[in-house]
């Protein structure tokens, strides 16, 4: 006989219940967000005998100057053992030491402004940024004021080249058709000759030319194509003083004493107008330093002004990463005078010394080293780098949880790896 058990209603109900929660927790535990470790990127240093991104391998390296300039200083000989990092030989920094202060502190006061406006602008910082700004003006009214100057003086020390050095050496120099005659010294190559000929006649007009365009400037005019005009018209005297000396270097005989002084005089011109070309560079690099602090300054106090809206703190945020990757470049453009060892090893050879103008990228020490070095501005540790058929990623924390973003590396060793594109400093990944 079958027995049927009737149970109350009330307990099928409980199990039921119990069913339910018990499923529902299960599910909540399922459902958990995990639980991230994240790492930030920023700056620093890989240990590694290849670098994918330079080509650098360890081994016998060639070490060269990025730029170009006169050589300060070479402090390691043939023989010499050294450690990764150690100086070797230095530039002149020239106009790379006060770009990247300036830089720097753009940078700083970008940031500035971006955490004031997250915070809200008081009158005194509104009031302090009116007078940032005004002054940001007063600096590009002097540097154009300097600039006009030294326009002027680009004409002066080009016209006293030519003709205080150089009309000397010509029959009828101002004139169309001027010919190089210099009593007792005799050329051997007619064709220079008349190059030379030629460009002093070109020159005349040049000078003429020049002279009443910078006589047409107004005040508060854009000095962009009266810069051009400058540094084009120094160049063709430079190239026109390189040809001649050549001449006289070269190619003249007969009357060595004259001979000798004419290449000084050539000499002392070149020297004047090699001069002229770097202020004329420097004082551009002013104006566009202190233009850009202009519309900084204009930026900050518009947005202290105009409250913090969204697209505020927003642009905020462009100002600092503009900011940001200008003070990089500058860090890189003052790096460039500098050869700092890669590696430990030895030094095999010495190419330069103090004193002499070094070209970019020419050899300049040669280093036998085992491992290489690399300072680099974004780094992320390796395991955060996700490889899927040679697409990089690697998972980035957002304000709503995590996100992947496909990126760019470089070199790399076993515990960090080179980021060349797709993030940037203070972002965090997930380490896996």
């Amino acid at each position: 006989m079958t027995h049927i058990i009737h149970r109350p209603k009330h307990v099928a109900g409980i199990a039921i219940t119990i069913a339910i929660i018990v499923g529902t927790i299960g599910a909540i535990v399922i459902t958990r967000p995990p639980t991230y470790q994240f790492a930030k990127v920023g700056p620093g240093t890989i240990e590694t005998a290849w670098d994918a991104a330079t080509g650098t391998t360890a081994g016998n390296l060639t070490l060269s100057f990025q730029a170009s300039g006169q050589i300060t200083g070479v402090f390691v000989k043939v023989g010499d053992t050294v450690k990764t990092g150690e100086v070797l030989a230095t530039l002149d920094p020239q106009n790379t030491a006060g770009s990247l202060t300036q830089a720097k502190a753009a940078y700083a006061t970008a940031e500035a402004n971006y955490e004031k406006l997250q915070n809200g602008a008081t009158e005194a910082d509104i009031a302090v940024t009116t007078a940032t700004l005004a002054a940001a003006q007063t600096t590009l009214a002097h540097n154009e004021q300097t600039l006009l100057q030294t326009l002027d003086d680009s004409l002066t020390v080009a016209t006293n080249a030519v003709r205080n050095e150089t009309d000397a050496f010509f029959t009828n120099p101002e004139s169309d058709t001027p010919t190089l005659t210099t009593t007792g010294i005799n050329f051997s190559d007619q064709d220079l000759q008349y190059q030379v000929q030629h460009e002093r006649s070109s020159i005349n007009a040049m000078l003429l030319s020049w002279k009443q365009a910078l006589a047409g400037i107004a005040a508060g005019s854009d000095l962009t194509a009266p810069e051009n005009d400058a540094q084009n018209n120094l160049q063709s005297v430079a190239a026109y003083l390189k040809d001649l000396n050549t001449l006289f270097t070269s190619y003249a005989s007969g009357n060595a004493a004259a001979v000798g002084a004419a290449q000084a005089n050539i000499l002392s011109a070149q020297g004047s107008v090699t001069g002229q070309i770097s202020a004329l560079n420097g004082a551009v690099q002013a104006v566009a330093s202190a233009q850009a602090g202009v519309v900084q300054s204009q930026a900050a106090l518009t947005l202290k002004t105009s409250g913090a809206r969204p697209e505020d703190i927003a642009a905020a945020q462009a100002q600092v990463n503009s900011a940001l990757g200008a003070m990089q470049i500058a860090q890189s453009a003052y790096n460039n005078r500098i050869i700092t060892a890669p590696g430990d090893g030895t030094i095999t050879a010495v190419y330069v010394s103090a004193g002499e103008t070094a070209a970019p990228n020419a050899p300049a020490i040669d280093l036998s080293a085992t491992t290489v070095s690399k300072n680099v501005a974004l780094m992320v540790p390796t395991s955060a780098i996700i490889d899927r058929e040679g697409t990089l990623y690697v998972v980035a924390k957002t304000k709503n949880g995590t996100e992947e973003r496909q990126i760019a590396a470089g070199a790399s060793d076993a515990t960090n790896t080179e980021i060349l594109s797709g993030l940037s400093a203070g972002d965090e990944v997930v380490i896996h």
